[in-house]
């Protein structure tokens, strides 16, 4: 797979550990201020785009691509669609679970946008992290001391399975008004999430917050 990493402006987590996500053979978009965000993690970005209204100074040897304040896309939308557009699938957002609730759900529906076309993508953060499945079945690995949480992001997600988990559900039809995912935990040493009609969030996150 052909890997980015975009780095967002939000508050970077400061525990954050670069050597988890990041082998050293990553393209690094910035999302504007993630520019910042990228030197604070010793990384060399090599494309930063944004209306650069939270960036401390333009930098040089770096491909800058200006856009206007006013526009549609966040700026981590994007360095996401920049990704998509130069062949990445699999792209890591780091930066953006801190901060702002609603630039929060704005990087949640980029990886909606991020599964539409077929590009595995996941929010990373050192205390949570998201990523997206559709119609499909994603086996991870328990993490100790984490809270493993499914939501429906389409109004229903039909055939849902959990298996590994505290609480297991078969084939059940879940709905995105009612949070009966939340909160549940790893009980072997892998666990397996399974839809097969439907959208779902995964959100896993620290007991220790």
């Amino acid at each position: 797979m052909q890997k980015c990493i975009v780095v967002s402006a939000s508050r970077l987590e400061e525990d954050l550990n670069k050597q988890d996500y990041i082998n050293g053979d990553e393209y690094i978009i910035c999302a504007d201020g993630g520019y910042d965000n990228a030197l604070r993690l010793g990384l060399q970005p090599n494309l930063l785009v944004g209306d650069m209204d939270s960036i401390a100074a333009l930098p040089s040897g770096v491909e800058i691509i200006p856009v206007p304040a006013e526009k549609d896309d966040t700026d981590t939308m994007l360095a996401v669609k920049l990704a998509i557009e130069r062949g990445f699938d699999a792209i890591t957002i780091l930066g953006g679970v801190g901060g702002r609730l609603d630039h929060l759900f704005a990087n949640i529906q980029t990886l909606l946008y991020c599964a539409e076309h077929g590009v595995e993508a996941v929010l990373a953060g050192v205390k949570n992290s998201a990523f997206i499945i559709v119609n499909t079945t994603k086996t991870m690995q328990a993490q100790k001391d984490y809270f493993v949480s499914v939501f429906s992001l389409s109004p229903f997600s039909d055939g849902v399975t959990l298996k590994g988990l505290r609480y297991p559900l078969v084939d059940a039809h879940v709905v995105n008004s009612f949070p009966i995912g939340v909160s549940n935990e790893f009980r072997e040493d892998t666990a397996q999430i399974t839809v097969k009609s439907g959208t779902l969030l995964v959100i896993l996150s620290s007991k220790k917050q």
